[in-house]
C-alpha cells in the first residue's frame, strides 16, 4: 500500500543518499519513483538508494528502479544502490539482472571512496 512506503532523503557533498523504507510494490511503485526523482538536484553526481529497510520488492519495484537508473544516466548521473549481503532481497534483484547494470552494495559505508 502507498502509505506503508517510506521515503528519507540526505545529502552528502554531491552524493543524494534515498532511504527507502517498507514494501515496494505496482500499488506505490509510481508514486516513490516520482518521489525519489523529483528528489534529484541537477548538483548530484550520484543518487544512492538504500534498501536495507524495504521488506519486500515485486518486478514492478525492479523496473522502477532500472527505470530511475535509465532517467539518470539521461543526466550525466550514476545511481547506486545499498542492500545487505544477507538481504533476502538480493536474490530478487540478481534473478532481474539488476547488479549487472546498477552497482550493489553491503552498506552506505561501503561506498565510501
Amino acid at each position: 500500500m502507498e502509505d506503508e512506503i517510506q521515503l528519507k532523503v540526505s545529502r552528502q557533498g554531491d552524493r543524494l543518499l534515498v532511504f527507502w523504507r517498507g514494501d515496494v510494490d505496482m500499488a506505490n511503485v509510481t508514486t516513490l519513483e516520482q518521489r525519489t526523482l523529483g528528489t534529484v538536484q541537477n548538483s548530484d553526481s550520484t543518487v544512492i538508494i538504500d534498501l536495507t529497510d524495504v521488506a519486500y520488492l515485486d518486478s514492478a519495484g525492479i523496473r522502477s528502479l532500472l527505470t530511475i537508473r535509465r532517467r539518470l544516466e539521461d543526466r550525466q548521473q550514476q545511481l547506486s544502490l545499498v542492500l545487505p549481503d544477507d538481504s533476502l532481497l538480493r536474490k530478487a534483484l540478481e534473478i532481474g539482472g539488476v547488479p549487472s547494470v546498477i552497482p550493489v552494495h553491503p552498506s552506505v559505508a561501503a561506498l565510501e571512496p
